[in-house]
């Protein structure tokens, strides 16, 4: 399995080395919407994630190296936000492990998340312990944790990897009624937030399938929360579902624009059960920039939120 892993891996890093990046993104833009990437005036949403992508290594690789890690991301919280306000909104830690052998799952309590601290969706959820196979997950997390090592060079974002990814134990974020709960995802473009997407599972059946289950939808809401008819990535919204406003939204806001400041885009998800924020992550490249936008011309809309123009020579 991970001679294969490898070789794999050395065949996407040729490419990347011989093939320019200009052409790779033009192939890749052109297969997901159907149309030109515009490399010397881009104006959509997509363009400009595409092109960030290039533009965000380029510019702050170490910082978002730390920060896309699960648990080396929790600094950067607490030197935004201070050390009380910072260390309020995280997510309580059972366990950092450098390899799968460390964890004692004896010692975890009956509920708790495993994440690969360099990835993304790569966690095993587990709502009760006594049902968990713990010789398939440890043969899982041994296969996430060699792939998330050793992946750096083989795609236009993999400069996020440093090679030293772990495992991290949380505490199993759940809501009221004990389901997963809604994530809150807040846009922010220069360090302002534009736009809120909440999203959840749907289905009953398959609540601990990923993140949103099988079943998710994803609501759009302007800063005043006001719905938008606009589906981001694959989630449909829905108006005939009510998520009902925070009564904390300027915190949330508040939380955001720190967090944001440093990048050119940010999204900021966050949780907020019974008023209490947890921090989930931060993404600089919304759904890795495959995610289609309708109705289309949100995508120039938001698009107009990224000023990228004094960085397109990055790409060239």
């Amino acid at each position: 399995m991970y001679l294969e892993i490898i070789a794999e891996n050395y065949k996407k890093k040729v490419c990347q080395f011989f093939v320019p990046v200009r052409n790779r993104i033009a192939r890749q833009y052109m297969d997901i919407f159907n149309s030109e990437i515009d490399f010397e005036n881009p104006k959509r949403f997509t363009e400009k994630m595409w092109l960030l992508k290039v533009i965000n290594g380029k510019r702050q690789k170490k910082l978002l190296q730390m920060c896309y890690d699960k648990y080396n991301v929790r600094q950067y919280i607490r030197e935004k936000l201070g050390e009380v306000k910072g260390e309020e909104i995280l997510n309580t830690v059972y366990g950092v492990y450098n390899s799968v052998e460390e964890i004692d799952f004896e010692k975890l309590p009956d509920s708790f998340v495993l994440k690969i601290t360099q990835s993304s969706g790569w966690n095993i959820i587990c709502p009760d312990k006594s049902k968990l196979n713990i010789k398939e997950i440890k043969e899982q997390l041994k296969k996430w944790l060699f792939i998330s090592r050793n992946i750096r060079g083989t795609f236009e974002e993999s400069y996020v990897f440093d090679g030293k990814a772990k495992i991290v134990c949380e505490r199993m974020l759940l809501d009221e009624n004990g389901n997963i709960p809604t994530d809150i995802r807040i846009f922010c473009f220069h360090g302002e937030p534009k736009l809120i997407w909440c999203t959840r599972n749907m289905s009953e059946l398959s609540k601990w399938e990923g993140a949103h289950g099988s079943e998710p939808m994803g609501n759009t809401y302007d800063l005043d929360w006001n719905l938008l008819n606009v589906d981001l990535m694959t989630y449909p919204h829905r108006e005939d579902i009510e998520i009902p406003k925070p009564d904390n939204l300027e915190e949330i806001l508040e939380i955001s624009r720190k967090l944001s400041e440093d990048f050119l885009f940010t999204r900021v998800d966050l949780y907020n059960i019974n008023n209490r924020i947890t921090f989930g992550e931060l993404t600089w490249v919304h759904n890795g920039g495959t995610g289609r936008i309708v109705p289309d011309r949100y995508d120039e809309i938001f698009g107009s939120w990224i000023d990228i123009e004094q960085y397109l020579h990055y790409v060239r």
